[in-house]
């Protein structure tokens, strides 16, 4: 379907919609890491969206950030399969986030790199960790109680009445 006089055709519409409806990020990036197109929740970028297209990741994103992002899209490239990465990262909105990302190849040397925020999975996988850690204090404690009152009650009365 090719356009008329530059506006998108009906298919493009949908896909652009769709695209923007997401509540992760959608990035294209070429091998290189340069950014070529960003869709989605952009609140999720590192950097203001009038920055990100054009630019690489090495130019935008902390180093070791960057780096873990380009050792994904490149085997993901390699392997011609999905691979992920996850790190933190302070958004273009002030604020500090894990993010795991799932990156695909979308063609000889281009990726597909869907951004998701999970922050808030981490936290509660936090809370649950510690209250899992808190039940288990708690069991001990409570059987090392049980242990002194039976060294110091029963067993002293059993030695008593011997």
């Amino acid at each position: 379907m090719a356009e008329m006089e530059g506006l998108p055709t009906p298919l493009h519409a949908r896909h652009r919609a769709l695209v923007d409806a997401l509540p992760d990020l959608l990035l294209r990036l070429r091998g290189d890491g340069t950014y070529l197109e960003i869709g989605g929740d952009i609140s999720k970028l590192a950097n203001p969206p009038d920055q990100v297209v054009g630019a690489t990741v090495h130019e935008l994103l902390p180093a070791d950030v960057a780096e873990q992002l380009m050792a994904c899209i490149g085997a993901s490239l390699e392997q011609g399969t999905l691979a992920t990465v996850e790190y933190r990262l302070r958004t273009h909105l002030g604020d500090e986030r894990d993010f795991e990302v799932r990156v695909a190849p979308s063609g000889p040397d281009e990726v597909v790199a869907v951004v998701r925020d999970v922050t808030d999975l981490r936290r509660a996988m936090r809370d649950v960790t510690e209250s899992r850690a808190r039940i288990v204090a708690a069991a001990d404690a409570e059987r090392r109680r049980v242990e002194r009152n039976l060294h110091d009650g029963a067993q002293q009365r059993l030695v008593t009445v011997a």
